[in-house]
């Protein structure tokens, strides 16, 4: 569990890349993230208007996965509107570089 929590999180637990057992854990550490997002939201809800407390709940997210889930985001779309055939979809998704559509 740690080592899932490490690896889909900013937080220093577990000890590198997590073995194939981890991944039973993976949806765990999902929760925890989106516990986390939501005691943010809750929290701001009560001194910010809603759509202020939202963006806050998103940020808190964004910072607790170290930004993984909008990297991820960024690659599909720049893969999907990127090119036309499967190969030249993966190749521009494997890419490091995130394109105008993604960012």
């Amino acid at each position: 569990m740690l080592a899932a929590i490490g690896f889909l999180t900013v937080l220093p637990l577990g000890t590198g890349r997590p073995g194939p057992w981890a991944v039973a854990a993976f949806p765990l550490a999902g929760l925890l993230s989106g516990a986390a997002s939501a005691a943010v939201l809750l929290a701001a809800e009560t001194v910010l208007p809603r759509s202020v407390a939202a963006v806050a709940a998103l940020v808190a997210l964004a910072a607790v996965t170290g930004g993984l889930h909008l990297d991820g985001l960024a690659d599909t779309v720049d893969g999907l509107a990127g090119a036309r055939d499967s190969e030249a979809r993966l190749a521009i998704m494997r890419g490091g570089a995130t394109g105008p559509l993604g960012a």
